[in-house]
Parts: C-alpha cells; sequence; structure tokens
C-alpha cells in the first residue's frame, strides 16, 4: 500500500488542515514581507516549510508503524517503545522550531529608545 496515497494518509490531512492553511498563511507573509525583512522571512519561511513537512511525516509513520509491527512481528512493548522515541524525537523538532520562531519574532527587534534616558 502507497501511504502517501492512503485514504488514512489524506483523512490525516484533513483533519489537520487548520494548522496547514495558518501555516500557508504564514509562508504567504514572509514572501510579501521578504522585500522589508529579508532574513526574518527566510527563516519564518525555513520554519514554517519545516513544521509542514514535520506533519506530513509524523502522518505517515502513524499510518506506516501498524504495517511496520505486522512485517517485523513486533510485540506490544515494541510498538510502544517506537512510538515513544517517534513522540520524542517529533517533540524535539518542534521545540528546536519553535526556538527558531521565537528568534525570529524577537530577536531581530533593536531596542526601543529609552525617553528619560538621553544617552
Amino acid at each position: 500500500m502507497d501511504i502517501l496515497t492512503s485514504p488514512l494518509f489524506l483523512n490525516q490531512i484533513l483533519q489537520q488542515s487548520p494548522l496547514y492553511l495558518i501555516w500557508f498563511i504564514g509562508i504567504i507573509i514572509a514572501l510579501v514581507k521578504w522585500d522589508k525583512h529579508p532574513r526574518l522571512s527566510l527563516l519564518v519561511l525555513l520554519t514554517l516549510i519545516c513544521f509542514i513537512l514535520q506533519l506530513l511525516v509524523n502522518g505517515a509513520i502513524i499510518i506506516a508503524a501498524p504495517l511496520i509491527s505486522a512485517e517485523n512481528h513486533w510485540g506490544v512493548q515494541q510498538m510502544v517503545d517506537f512510538y515513544t522515541r517517534v513522540t520524542f524525537i517529533s517533540s524535539l523538532v518542534s521545540a528546536i522550531l519553535w526556538g527558531l520562531n521565537l528568534w525570529a519574532f524577537f530577536g531581530w527587534r533593536k531596542p526601543v529608545a529609552d525617553p528619560t534616558n538621553p544617552t
């Protein structure tokens, strides 16, 4: 079975469509703002593309895991171990991507001058 054309995979994409929609809107905004803020836009663009890829890969893994399990005769503990690793890696990737987004949102800002301190 081809996982990427599986009705289960397509259903998963539909269920997560609000995330895809907001990320695609973010990509459009980053492209529109490219001339004014090229480095910031590039960072946001790359992180949003990575979020989309991560969600697609996770969806494929969730669909493929039972097939892999059946082919390799995994027991319950092996499946738990597999999902634990997948969840940890996914959380780590998400944390890195969110860290990059936070840096993009706040790290490029120049400090606001204090009007009470004329230095």
